[in-house]
């Protein structure tokens, strides 16, 4: 069989299997390419191997070039130290060399701090020396002893002992601002003690925390129902911080549900205006206006402007309007402008107009 029937024969069985045909080519190809790379590899690393070191041997040949360059930079990197090393009488050359140099300093420093001690501090705390005198109403304390006790160690310590020896005494404190400081302190102390006198009025009792505890973990309506098992072990008193706490971050109807329930163990106007944004969280609109309305009847009356700005929150339009409708008796009456304004806050048009005839008709109210 020649070479012409054996393409013949292949090109036959390459129309009848097709899919190994394909996979025949895919492999030629991939030997083909590893074959192409691994050449190249080959090339590349005979021209590193030779071609470069010709290269290099060739630069080294050529004078004043790479080599002398080199040489010169050792020389100079070469520090007194390995010179040192390499020579012991220059070492020891450079060793006395230092030692004088050291010993020299230290002389002229000595001496200079001599002429300088000239004007040292006598007993009784007054400076002496040509013809500046002055007195000190510091105590002047010796300086701490640093470092060895050679000649370096001596100056350090005059220097320092010179420092603390500072003549200008300090500037007393005028009698007004010691008057104002103690007005301070004292307006301080008070608003200190009244807070701690708050914050016992509004602690958390023992079962109170026992429910906390028991409601941990249970939300939506399981929270519901096991505060109403709870209802029977809790006082008849609660405060706001325990209903906050009871409530803990309940939303919506769930939140308004369990309010419901707890407002059975609060007495009539009992509840801080102060404790009411921390009962309602972070409900809104139509959820926020619902609790309010929950809470009115238990919120202690007369409320401020602000107290009231601060509960009606973030709403805005007729959401503010409808949640400032509960809370509008409770008014404190006369308001301030920015009371006013803090209420008013988000209303306009209509809404304002009916915001303000709540608050006429609750002063009426109250009178």
């Amino acid at each position: 069989m020649n070479d012409g029937d054996r393409v013949e024969k292949f090109l036959k069985w390459s129309k009848t299997h097709p899919v190994a045909f394909i996979v025949v080519i895919f492999g030629i190809i991939v030997i083909s390419i590893g074959s192409f790379t691994d050449s190249v590899d080959k090339i590349l690393t005979f021209k590193n191997k030779y071609l470069t070191k010709q290269i290099s041997t060739s630069d080294q040949e050529v004078p004043g070039k790479r080599t002398a360059t080199k040489e010169t930079t050792k020389e100079a990197a070469q520090t007194p130290k390995s010179l040192a090393k390499a020579d012991p009488a220059v070492r020891k050359s450079n060793v006395g060399q230092k030692i004088a140099e050291t010993r020299k300093q230290t002389a002229s420093r000595q001496a200079e701090l001599e002429s300088q001690n000239a004007r040292s501090t006598t007993p009784n705390g007054t400076l002496t020396g040509g013809k500046e005198t002055a007195s000190l109403d510091t105590d002047v304390k010796p300086a701490p002893r640093i470092g060895p006790s050679d000649g370096l160690g001596q100056v350090r310590n005059q220097e320092l002992g010179k420092r603390t020896k500072d003549p200008t005494p300090p500037a007393a404190t005028p009698t007004s601002e010691l008057s104002s400081i103690g007005e301070s302190r004292s307006q301080t102390k008070d608003h200190a003690s009244t807070v701690a006198k708050e914050d016992k009025t509004v602690d958390i009792r023992q079962s109170v925390s026992f429910s906390v505890t028991a409601l941990k973990g249970e939300t939506t309506s399981d929270r519901v129902r096991s505060v109403r098992a709870l209802l029977i072990s809790l006082p008849d008193d609660l405060n706001g911080k325990e209903i906050a706490r009871l409530l803990d971050r309940e939303t919506t109807t769930h939140r308004e549900q369990i309010l419901k329930l707890l407002v059975t163990k609060i007495r009539p106007r009992s509840l801080r205006a102060a404790d009411i944004p921390e009962i309602l969280g972070g409900e809104t609109t139509s959820n926020r206006i619902n609790c309010i309305e929950i809470l009115a009847p238990y919120i202690e009356e007369p409320i401020s402007g602000f107290a009231a700005a601060k509960i009606l929150g973030s709403e805005t339009y007729s959401h503010r309007v409808r949640a400032l409708q509960p809370i509008a008796p409770l008014l404190k009456h006369p308001l301030s402008e920015e009371e006013l304004a803090a209420i008013l806050k988000g209303t306009s048009t209509t809404d304002r107009t009916q915001a303000i005839d709540l608050i006429t008709k609750g002063n009426k109210e109250r009178k």
